[in-house]
C-alpha cells in the first residue's frame, strides 16, 4: 500500500510584488478524493485570488456537481482574516475567482487552506505529496582515529561543532525576526 505524506504549508508570507500558490491536496484518500487536484493561487496589488479543482467526487466515485467552498486563513498586515469562496462543480470540476481588495504593498501571511465538499466535510489543504522514501542502509567506513591523529581529529569534530552552533543561532535569529514581523 502506498503511503503518501502531506506536508501544509503555513506561516506562508507573501508580498504582493511576488505571488503565492498552492497545491490542494487530499486530506484522506478514499473515492471522494482519489483524482482530486487543484491549486489556490494569490496575485497581483489587489490581492486577486484564483481557485483551479478537479476530480471531486462522491463516495461511489462519481463526479460531483454542486457548491464546495475554498476557506482561507490569513493575515493582511497583522490583522487577521478568514476568506470564503464557493466553487461551483460541474461534473467534479470547478474554479472560483476573487479580489482581497488590498491596498498596494501589503503583506499577506497565509496561516491555512482548506477546501470543503458540498456536504461539508474537509476533501483538501495546501500541501505537499511526498513519495516515502525507502529505508537506506549505510554502513560507516570510518576508522576510528589512531591515538597519534586523536589532536587533529579532536579539532576538525570541535571546529564542525562551532559551526553547527553558528549555523543554528543564525537560524534562531532569522525565526525571531520573522515572529516579530508577524
Amino acid at each position: 500500500m502506498r503511503r503518501i505524506l502531506a506536508g501544509v504549508l503555513l506561516g506562508a508570507v507573501v508580498s504582493l510584488a511576488h505571488a503565492f500558490q498552492a497545491d490542494l491536496v487530499p486530506l484522506r484518500i478514499g473515492p471522494a478524493t482519489e483524482d482530486l487536484e487543484g491549486s489556490v493561487a494569490i496575485t497581483g496589488e489587489d490581492g486577486h485570488i484564483r481557485v483551479l479543482v478537479e476530480g471531486v467526487n462522491d463516495e461511489r466515485n462519481e463526479p460531483l456537481d454542486g457548491t464546495a467552498t475554498i476557506e482561507l486563513r490569513l493575515k493582511i498586515d497583522g490583522h487577521g482574516r478568514r476568506v470564503s469562496l464557493p466553487v461551483v462543480l460541474d461534473t467534479g470540476d470547478g474554479q472560483a475567482e476573487a479580489s482581497l481588495n488590498l491596498t498596494p504593498g501589503a503583506r499577506i501571511v497565509v496561516k491555512g487552506i482548506r477546501l470543503r465538499g458540498p456536504n461539508g466535510r474537509i476533501l483538501a489543504t495546501a500541501g505537499v505529496l511526498l513519495e516515502p522514501q525507502p529505508a537506506t542502509t549505510t554502513t560507516s567506513t570510518t576508522v576510528p582515529p589512531t591515538l597519534e591523529n586523536c589532536p587533529a581529529a579532536l579539532e576538525a569534530c570541535q571546529a564542525a561543532v562551532t559551526a553547527a552552533q553558528t549555523d543554528l543561532a543564525d537560524c534562531v535569529e532569522e525565526l525571531d525576526i520573522c515572529e516579530e514581523a508577524e
